[in-house]
């Protein structure tokens, strides 16, 4: 990670990913219990409610639910609750707050107008004596630990990681949860990948998109929101592959797109094949180019 007085607190702390998701894996009794806690409820529909960086987890753990489960779910508008004081119906909801410090007054209240809805409600979480997890039946802590960085990335890849292993309980996967267990290994591979060549791309590039939908489009849209507002660089765009089809033929000299298909099994390599066709001489694919440098 280079010297300890020279790199950023968000590498840093980027570095101590592996052994806090070791660390958090390992409290299988607190995943059974919610587990089990959440069959008992028997939810219908699962509502994410989360701002910013903790709202793309919501997106990546919203296909998971539906995906692993077969169980509708929705994003919650926090605004409804606060602004506009129209508390939905949530009887047989499962509602899930995702935050980092559990303290944004709308995100709290919203999670104590879903529970007296009727709704069962989880706080994914890293203070877990915050008010969002005190308002919560159920907590699930990350356990990440203090993070200074802006913007969070410990505890976004650790919130994640604690959806996925409570859909693996809930779904009895041992597919999953064998992929979750090899985690703590191959994440220090993650860390030594080379984004040297991709960093030039990205310096110079006037605009990047990123491509991705299933479960990329969460990670698609913090990497979007992440590197601009960390590198103070031209603004990023999220965009879902049928982009392909309208946008990329104005794609011109020197404009950046990264696709996002690693834990997907949708047929994205025809979309990289569309981009690259379409795209002029001197436009960027980097992360093909890089992955033959990223081991795992």
């Amino acid at each position: 990670m280079g010297d300890p007085q020279t790199v950023s607190a968000m590498a840093r702390e980027t570095a101590e990913i592996p052994e806090a998701t070791a660390r958090l894996l390992a409290r299988t009794d607190v995943f059974a219990a919610i587990a089990k806690r959440v069959e008992q409820f028997k939810p219908r529909i699962v509502v994410f409610c989360g701002r910013g960086s903790s709202g793309h987890v919501g997106v990546y753990l919203r296909y998971l639910f539906e995906v692993k489960l077969g169980l509708l779910a929705s994003a919650a508008a926090p605004s409804v609750v606060t602004a506009y004081q129209r508390p939905p119906d949530m009887r047989d909801a499962l509602f899930v707050v995702v935050t980092q410090s559990g303290r944004s007054p709308d995100i709290v209240t919203a999670t104590q107008v879903a529970r007296r809805s009727g709704a069962l409600t989880l706080a994914i979480v890293n203070d877990e004596y915050s008010p969002a997890a005190i308002a919560s039946e159920l907590v699930l802590p990350i356990g990440a630990g203090a993070e200074h960085a802006v913007a969070a990335t410990k505890t976004v890849v650790l919130s994640m990681i604690a959806g996925a292993q409570l859909v693996a309980a809930l779904a009895h996967d041992d597919d999953l949860n064998q992929g979750l267990r090899q985690l703590p290994l191959r994440l220090p591979d993650a860390l030594a990948c080379d984004w040297s060549a991709w960093a030039e791309s990205a310096a110079g590039a006037p605009v990047a998109f990123v491509v991705a939908r299933g479960y990329g489009l969460g990670c698609a849209r913090e990497i979007a929101l992440k590197v601009p507002r960390s590198c103070g660089s031209r603004p990023w765009v999220t965009v879902q592959p049928s982009f392909c089809t309208g946008l990329a033929h104005r794609l011109h000299r020197q404009r950046l797109c990264w696709r996002c298909d690693k834990t997907t099994k949708l047929p994205l390599q025809s979309t990289t094949s569309s981009v690259t066709s379409t795209t002029p001489a001197g436009g960027h694919l980097p992360l093909e180019a890089q992955r033959g440098r990223c081991r795992g």
